[in-house]
C-alpha cells in the first residue's frame, strides 16, 4: 500500500533542476499565472500604441481642462487653482523659446506638426480652434504659461464653435502730426485689446501698423486726404474711428537763375595837352596867344568855350575871369580828342 502511495506521489510530481520534485498542480497554476500576466502586458502595449497614433481630438485633449463656455480660463482637476506645471521637467522655462521646446518634448506622442503649428499660432496671437485651445490649456498645465506671454488666447468662431471673442475698442484721438509734399503722418490713442490697426485713406485700406502711428507716403502735393482707423484683435475688427483730413504741402519750386546786371567798363580818363600862353609876336605861333587860337589849333574850331569851360581850367577861369584876359605864362589845358 505504501508503495502504491509513493508511486502515485511520484507520478504527480515534476523534477525541476535545482529545486527537486514539485507537484504538477503547482507547476500548472504557475504557468497559468504567467500566461495571464503576459496577456495583460500585451494589452497594455496595444493601448499605448493606440494612444500614440491618436489625433489630438481622439486623445481627449480636454481631459477636464476645457471650460463649459469654451473660454480661455483654466479649470483643471484642481478646479479653482492655477495650473500646476509638471515637476519632472526642470528647470522651468524662462523664455518663450525654452517654453516651446519643453512643450514639444513633453507632448512628443502627439503629431509634431499639430503641436508646433498650434504653439506658433498661440504665441503669434492667431485665433485658435477648439482642439488647439484645449492643447494650449494642457501645455499650461504641464509647463505653466509662457514666461513672455501671451497669458490668454482667442477662439475662432467656425460653425460648431461658439468660442469667446475679445473685441478691441474703437481708436480715438486720430490726428495729423505732420505733412510734407508727398506724405501725411498720423497718430491716435492706443485701443484696448488691439494687436494691430488698419488705416484707411478715403475708404481704401493703405496700412496695417502694429502701433498707434502711421505715415502715408507717395501722395500728391497740395492735396487733401481723409483718414480713418480700425483696431484689430485676431479676427475681431472694431468700428472705424472718426474721420480726419490732412493736406500735403505744396511742391517746392526753384526760382529761375538771375543773371548779374551787365557792367559798363569804366570810362577812360581823358588825356590833356598842356599849352603855355605866350605874347603875340611874329616870333611865336599866333595860335597859342589866345584861347580861341589854342582851341582852333587842337581841333575845336570856333568852339573855344569847350576849352575855356573845361573843368580842368577852373583855376584859370577863377584867376582871369574872362578868356581874353589870359596872359603869357598862363597854362591852358586842352582835352585831347
Amino acid at each position: 500500500m505504501a508503495e502504491d502511495a509513493g508511486a502515485a506521489l511520484t507520478a504527480g510530481t515534476i523534477k525541476l533542476p535545482g529545486i527537486g520534485p514539485v507537484k504538477k498542480v503547482y507547476v500548472f497554476v504557475g504557468v497559468g499565472a504567467v500566461g495571464v500576466l503576459t496577456a495583460y502586458i500585451m494589452w497594455r502595449r496595444q493601448q499605448a500604441a493606440a494612444a500614440a497614433d491618436a489625433t489630438p481630438a481622439d486623445a481627449s485633449l480636454g481631459d477636464g481642462l476645457t471650460t463649459p463656455d469654451g473660454g480661455d480660463v483654466y479649470q483643471g482637476a484642481n478646479a479653482g487653482g492655477a495650473p500646476t506645471a509638471d515637476p519632472d521637467i526642470t528647470p522651468m522655462p524662462t523664455t518663450n523659446v525654452e517654453w516651446t521646446q519643453q512643450v514639444l518634448d513633453y507632448f512628443n506622442w502627439l503629431e509634431p506638426t499639430f503641436v508646433s503649428s498650434t504653439i506658433g499660432k498661440y504665441l503669434s496671437r492667431v485665433p485658435l480652434s477648439a482642439d488647439e485651445a484645449d492643447f494650449v490649456r494642457q501645455a499650461w498645465a504641464a509647463r505653466g504659461k509662457p514666461p513672455e506671454g501671451p497669458a490668454n488666447f482667442t477662439l475662432t468662431t467656425d460653425g460648431n464653435t461658439t468660442g469667446s471673442t475679445t473685441m478691441p475698442s474703437v481708436p480715438a484721438g486720430l490726428t495729423v502730426t505732420s505733412a510734407t509734399a508727398t506724405s501725411i503722418a498720423l497718430d491716435w490713442t492706443d485701443s484696448t485689446d488691439a494687436s494691430s490697426y488698419q488705416v484707411f485713406r478715403g475708404g481704401a485700406q493703405v496700412g496695417t501698423p502694429a502701433g498707434s502711428t502711421y505715415t502715408d507716403t507717395g501722395l500728391a502735393s497740395g492735396t487733401s486726404y481723409s483718414y480713418t482707423v480700425k483696431a484689430v484683435n485676431g479676427s475681431n475688427v472694431s468700428a472705424a474711428s472718426g474721420a480726419i483730413t490732412g493736406k500735403t504741402s505744396a511742391a517746392a519750386t526753384t526760382p529761375p537763375a538771375t543773371k548779374p546786371p551787365a557792367t559798363k567798363p569804366p570810362a577812360a580818363k581823358p588825356t590833356y595837352i598842356t599849352v603855355k600862353v605866350v605874347h603875340f609876336t611874329t616870333n611865336n605861333p599866333p595860335w597859342n596867344s589866345t584861347i580861341s587860337g589854342i582851341a582852333a589849333h587842337y581841333g575845336y574850331g570856333s568852339n573855344w568855350s569847350a576849352v575855356w569851360n573845361d573843368p580842368k581850367n577852373l583855376g584859370l577861369r577863377t584867376k582871369r575871369k574872362e578868356p581874353n584876359k589870359i596872359q603869357a605864362g598862363d597854362t591852358v589845358y586842352v582835352k585831347k580828342k
